[in-house]
C-alpha cells in the first residue's frame, strides 16, 4: 500500500519567499544578492531581447558604415572654410565600385602647382593668393563626383588649403567616395549602440538598487494605462508617493507583466504602503524598486 506524502513542498531555490526577502533588504547594503532575487530583478529591467536586438542592429550596420559614410566631412568643412584657388589638370579619371542612385561614383586623378599665399594682413579676413614668383612643385591629389564630369587633360580649378597644400579638391568635386547624404549609414549602428546602452545600463541600474539601495515605504498613488505595448502586452504607468517622505516627489515605474500588475492593483485597492529601494544619493530620482512582486 502506498501513502501520499503530505511532507511540506521545500521551496526551489529559484523561489522568493517571505523570508529570503525580508532576511535581503534587512541585512546593510552592500548586499549579496541570492540567485532568485537577481532573476527577477534583471526581468523587471530592459529586456535582453532589447540588447540582442541592439547589437544586431549594430553589427548590421557597421560594413554599410565603413563602406558609404563620408569619413572625410571633416576635411572638407576646414577646405571649405580656408582655401585659394589654383589650376590643375585631371590626369586620371576611374569608375569606383560604389553607385549612388544607380549612377557610379568616379574616381579623379588631378595635378594642381599650390598657389603662392601672401601672409595674412589685419582686416583682410584671411589669405589671398600672391602673383607667382616661381614654378612651384607639383602635387597629386584625389576627388570624386558621382557620375562622370571631366575627362583626362581636362583643364579644371583647384581648391587647396592655404597652410596645407596637400588637402585639395577639384572645384565641384568631393574628397570621399560617399556623399554628405550617405551620413544617414549611422542612423543603424547609432540605434543600435543607444538599444545596447539602455539595456545595459537599466539591468545595471536594477543591480545597484538591490545591493546599495536604501529601503522606503510607497504608497500606489495611481496606475495609469500607456499606449505602449510590449509582446502583445500593455504598459501601465505606476505612480508611487514616498510615505516617509513627505517632502520628496512622486516615483514611477512601467509595469506590463501580469503578475507584478496584479500586486499593485491589489495594494491600490487596499491602500497597504509597500517597501521599495531607491537612491538616497539622488532624492529627486523616481527610480524605484518593488521588490515584494516578486513573492511567490
Amino acid at each position: 500500500m502506498v501513502f501520499a506524502d503530505d511532507t511540506p513542498a521545500t521551496p526551489s531555490a529559484s523561489t522568493i519567499t517571505d523570508e529570503m526577502l525580508g532576511g535581503f533588504l534587512g541585512s546593510p547594503a552592500p548586499r549579496e544578492i541570492p540567485p532568485a532575487l537577481r532573476k527577477a530583478a534583471l526581468r523587471s529591467s530592459a529586456p535582453l531581447a532589447v540588447g540582442i536586438l541592439g547589437l544586431i542592429f549594430f553589427l548590421f550596420g557597421l560594413p554599410f558604415l565603413w563602406l558609404f559614410f563620408p569619413w572625410t566631412l571633416p576635411r572638407e568643412w576646414s577646405l571649405a572654410r580656408s582655401h585659394v584657388e589654383t589650376r590643375g589638370k585631371v590626369v586620371g579619371v576611374a569608375e569606383t565600385s560604389m553607385s549612388i542612385n544607380d549612377v557610379k561614383v568616379v574616381r579623379y586623378t588631378f595635378e594642381f602647382s599650390p598657389a603662392p599665399v601672401l601672409p595674412e594682413k589685419p582686416g583682410t579676413g584671411g589669405n589671398s593668393p600672391a602673383a607667382p614668383a616661381a614654378e612651384a612643385a607639383l602635387l597629386t591629389g584625389e576627388c570624386f563626383t558621382t557620375g562622370q564630369r571631366w575627362q583626362p587633360g581636362a583643364v579644371v580649378t583647384v581648391r587647396h588649403h592655404p597652410a596645407d597644400p596637400s588637402l585639395a579638391c577639384i572645384e565641384g568635386a568631393r574628397l570621399s567616395q560617399g556623399s554628405a547624404a550617405s551620413g544617414f549609414v549611422v542612423i543603424f549602428p547609432a540605434a543600435g549602440a543607444c538599444f545596447i546602452w539602455f539595456c545595459i545600463r537599466s539591468r545595471r541600474r536594477v543591480l545597484w538598487l538591490l545591493r546599495h539601495g536604501t529601503l522606503g515605504d510607497f504608497r500606489i498613488a495611481a496606475i495609469d494605462g500607456t499606449n505602449t505595448r510590449i509582446n502583445n502586452q500593455q504598459v501601465f504607468r505606476v505612480t508611487l508617493r514616498p510615505e516617509d517622505r513627505p517632502d520628496a516627489p512622486s516615483s514611477s515605474l512601467r509595469l506590463y507583466l501580469e503578475k507584478p500588475l496584479a500586486f499593485v492593483r491589489t495594494r491600490k485597492e487596499s491602500g497597504k504602503p509597500v517597501f521599495g529601494l531607491y537612491d538616497a544619493r539622488r532624492p529627486r530620482s523616481n527610480r524605484v524598486l518593488l521588490p515584494e512582486m516578486w513573492l511567490e
